[in-house]
């Protein structure tokens, strides 16, 4: 969600998919409260900004519509075999996907790669948007 904030066209495209097609959006307890408080620091820099405001409001509307499953605690997380290969800021989305089976859809290709060789799943953001344009 953080690359539609600045108006990555994919992105956009590919959460308005997602909000059309798919059952679940998967976080945690953690990977939430560091997601508003980043959304609300960078409302409170860019007050203005469209794609900013639609992101977060999408996701505020899909927590009204129990869309968001946000059950699972950070700290109750599994840790993934060989996991110190991984930056800190990213494990729990590692440890979250790993767990759930979801896909972690990204940029980050050292990440992508990590997910290929520690068994979770990994796509960058325009091969699940093509993805996703196939499937629809």
């Amino acid at each position: 969600m953080r690359l539609s904030w600045n108006g990555d066209r994919d992105s956009m495209q590919l959460l308005a998919i997602i909000d059309t097609i798919c059952h679940k959006v998967i976080v945690t307890d953690e990977i939430e409260r560091r997601y508003l408080h980043d959304c609300e620091a960078l409302r409170k820099k860019y007050p203005q900004c469209p794609p900013l405001l639609n992101s977060s409001k999408l996701y505020l509307l899909w927590k009204e519509t129990s869309k968001v499953d946000d059950k699972r605690l950070s700290h109750e997380l599994p840790h993934l075999n060989g996991e110190s290969e991984i930056k800190d800021e990213d494990r729990e989305f590692a440890r979250l996907a790993k767990l759930t089976d979801a896909t972690l859809v990204t940029n980050d290709d050292p990440l992508i790669g990590h997910g290929h060789r520690l068994g979770f799943k990994t796509m960058s953001v325009s091969d699940a948007l093509q993805m996703a344009l196939r499937t629809r």
